[in-house]
Formats: C-alpha cells, structure tokens, sequence
C-alpha cells in the first residue's frame, strides 16, 4: 500500500505542499476499503464471467476456488475490496 500510495502521490504534485492533514487524508482516501454493494457486485459479477473453471470447481465442493474467485475481485478492486463482503456476494451470486 505504500508504494501504491507513493505512486499515487508522485502524480499529484499539489499535495506535496499542503499541510500534513490534508496529506493524510488524501491517503487515507486512496487506500479506504471499498464497501459498496453496487461497486462489489460489479465486480463479482465480472468475475464469475471470467473465470468459469474456478466457478465450476467451487460449485463441485472445491472451496478453495472461492479463495481464488475473491483474489481476482480483490484485484478487480486494487485490493480495497472489503473481503467479508465479496465472500458473501459471491456465495450468494453462487448459489
């Protein structure tokens, strides 16, 4: 997370002179973890398209499949996907 934040704050030059509160809320916004159903939906749904196999093997018992299925959304999601959520999301979308 820090060097994303790194990256991230090398493309916004305005902040490297503002004060220190405004710095750290500007972080803690780019690394706040995503809970929006709308948005997590999205992207489980994107992908259970994608990744057929790994539905399949999850719908045949192999639960480590799930593991794989809320790693791609985290991917999806820059890695600030709520994962209680996703995991529920995809349960429920699974079933």
């Amino acid at each position: 997370n820090r060097l994303a934040f790194a990256n991230w704050l090398s493309h916004h030059q305005d902040l490297k002179t503002q004060p220190h509160a405004q710095v750290m809320d500007a972080f803690r916004q780019s690394t706040a973890t995503i809970g929006d159903e709308t948005d997590l939906q999205t992207w489980v749904d994107q992908v259970i398209a994608a990744n057929s196999p790994a539905v399949a093997d999850y719908q045949q018992g192999k639960t480590a499949a799930l593991g794989f299925l809320i790693g791609q959304v985290q991917r999806l999601a820059s890695g600030r996907a709520a994962a209680a959520k996703v995991k529920d999301l995809l349960v429920k979308s699974l079933s």
